[in-house]
């Protein structure tokens, strides 16, 4: 519902919210619920939300809010590493409770944590969302241990959607703290207990969140049961409505660093973009996510301070916490930010026995599962997967287009060709003579989804043309163009020419026959939902330095399969008894490179 039900276009309403309360101390929480898709003409207080008295300003005195941060955790409440398990939220945690009674001891000073989003995907504790090992857990072990460590509110990022809906609405309706989303728009049959925005009163001070999602790296698993909509506009909408209301406004962003930041894809804005379109100093802080950047790590720095709003971020997977301080004068400024690297904080112990030990030992039992035995090649090694994967055919990257066709057909899709790029590997596998939950895990650890497309052969002998274009050429520096590689049904030849736009597709079949451009047929593909993702800076260059047209992979019209990449690769293995050439991870000539 988005916090909009019964609110007319143009209104939005105010209604009393209950904090967590783990969460900031003698806290009032207010939930702004309504549309924010138009221009905001009213806010509507409902009878029982009262906003108290502002605070008095005091210039001799003044109030200063700090805020907590952190973003992208990905799910890494912990760490698997050859040396044992080790933490990562506990010790952010300690820092929360140790800021807590910092602060609880005086009258002048309010705190709030924030999550930037990317919550609960992408980590081994994702498992225990399922039956598997015999004990599901009903909301996401992530939001169990915010609610414990004091969270104040959360924005919701692109990959908290990964697991479709249902998943996502029960982790948020068992958080005890509001989750934001003021451009997501769920369709009527979809009840997310998600807000556009909260007002926080902290000793009479006030302060207004808005949280925004990106609509970059998402996939639409149930994409026609809920949008995002412009970031930009939902802003402007806002902004200016909720500021007179506020004396702290922040906008809590999963919408990434800058359009032109090349550690993930930004789509419509980011957030510097975003403060230069707002008016100057309209939001007194914006707090970031998305791009994985830890930004000001030894004080605000100039350069992030855009049109009088400053920007802040924390990296990504715990790695950091971040800390603002706002100091009203009795307007608010902010006045020191850092980063506090997490690795060199202490354990909050209670947590850490309680809570994160039993999860760990959960999912420790679930990486460990075999899966089947591992032979020993070179191409499924980690080296191979980083340094050679596109630079000729490969026996782990033939293995995982042949299963996502096998897995595909046996769930009744009627896929003709598989094909993946370095965006659906992490790394290799080790050494050894099996192959562990935990190992793929590692190779692939996003809930990526598969897509399903069509091309015509003409367009698919036009993709693999553009698909020449960016394999490795050798003695060049080795940098991610999201060269492609197929299931065996398909064969062919590439021939380097003297530069990227001289090679030549040629000797192109499909089931032992020639694949020609006249031909009527048409040819259904199935590939991972971030193909082609982590080539969008290339692709981008490539365009502006050399005028180079990239083959788009929405001429597809992909549609989602309902299925996922590790899911599916996982019971792949098991079903062929392993990674091994016998089991189909081989090099078999598919791809010829000449010089």
């Amino acid at each position: 519902m988005n916090g909009a039900a019964g609110a007319l276009p143009g209104t939005l309403t105010i209604r009393r919210g209950a904090p967590n309360p783990n969460g900031a101390r003698e806290a009032e929480l207010f939930l702004i619920a309504g549309d924010a898709s138009v221009p905001v003409a009213r806010i509507l207080p409902d009878p029982d939300a009262i906003l108290p008295a502002r605070r008095a300003p005091s210039p001799q005195s003044p109030f200063r809010l700090r805020i907590l941060h952190f973003n992208d955790l990905h799910g890494h409440i912990a760490r698997f590493t050859p040396e044992g398990v080790q933490p990562v939220f506990s010790r952010m945690a300690w820092r929360i409770r140790q800021a807590r009674d910092e602060v609880s001891r005086s009258d002048h000073v309010g705190l709030l944590v924030l999550s930037g989003g990317d919550d609960i995907g992408d980590s081994a504790f994702d498992e225990l969302l399922t039956p598997e090992d015999g004990a599901g857990a009903a909301c996401h072990p992530t939001y169990t241990l915010y609610a414990e460590a004091g969270v104040d509110a959360a924005v919701l990022g692109n990959h908290d959607f990964d697991r479709g809906l249902e998943p996502l609405a029960r982790a948020i309706s068992q958080a005890p703290f509001p989750v934001l989303s003021a451009n997501l728009r769920p369709a009527g049959d979809v009840s997310l207990p998600v807000y556009p925005a909260v007002l926080f009163v902290l000793r009479c001070v006030r302060v207004g969140i808005i949280g925004l999602t990106t609509r970059a790296e998402l996939k639409l698993v149930e994409g026609a049961r809920w949008t995002l909509l412009d970031p930009l506009e939902v802003a402007q909408n806002l902004v200016p409505a909720l500021r007179p209301y506020c004396d702290v406004l922040i906008i809590l962003s999963h919408l990434g660093g800058s359009l032109g930041i090349g550690t993930c894809a930004v789509q419509d804005i980011g957030d510097r973009e975003l403060a230069e379109l707002l008016p100057a100093s309209a939001v007194d802080l914006i707090v970031g996510a998305h791009s994985h950047q830890p930004l000001n790590e030894a004080g605000l720095h100039v350069e992030n301070v855009v049109n009088g709003i400053p920007i802040v971020q924390a990296g990504a997977g715990g790695k950091y916490l971040g800390e603002v301080t706002i100091t009203l004068r009795p307007r608010p400024a902010v006045t020191d930010a850092r980063l506090w690297s997490v690795p060199y904080l202490p354990i909050r112990e209670d947590l850490e026995q309680r809570f994160v030990a039993p999860l760990t030992a959960r999912a420790a039992k679930i990486l460990g599962q075999v899966l089947g035995t591992l032979a020993c090649e070179p191409d499924y090694r980690d080296e191979a997967v980083r340094s050679d994967f596109a630079a000729g055919e490969n026996a782990l990257a033939n293995f995982i287009a042949d299963a996502l066709v096998q897995r595909c057909r046996r769930a009744g899709f009627p896929v003709d060709l598989g094909m993946i790029d370095a965006s659906c590997l992490c790394g290799g596998l080790p050494e050894g003579d099996v192959v562990r939950y935990g190992d793929w895990f590692r190779v692939q650890p996003y809930e990526d989804p598969l897509y399903i497309g069509t091309l015509s052969w003409a367009d698919l002998l036009e993709f693999l043309q553009d698909n020449a274009r960016r394999v490795d050429r050798p003695g060049e520096p080795r940098v991610e163009r999201g060269f492609a590689h197929f299931s065996g049904g398909l064969r062919y030849t590439i021939r380097l020419g003297g530069g990227r736009q001289e090679h030549q597709v040629c000797d192109v079949t499909f089931r032992g026959k020639p694949l020609r451009a006249d031909a009527e047929q048409k040819m259904t593909i199935v590939f991972p939902g971030f193909f082609r993702h982590l080539a969008a800076p290339w692709e981008r260059v490539m365009g502006e330095r050399y005028g180079m047209v990239c083959f788009p992979v929405a001429r597809l019209s992909p549609a989602p399969a309902g299925l996922f990449v590790r899911r599916e690769l996982v019971a792949y293995i098991r079903e062929v008894g392993g990674i091994t050439p016998a089991a189909g991870a081989r090099c078999d000539g598919r791809l010829t490179i000449v010089q």
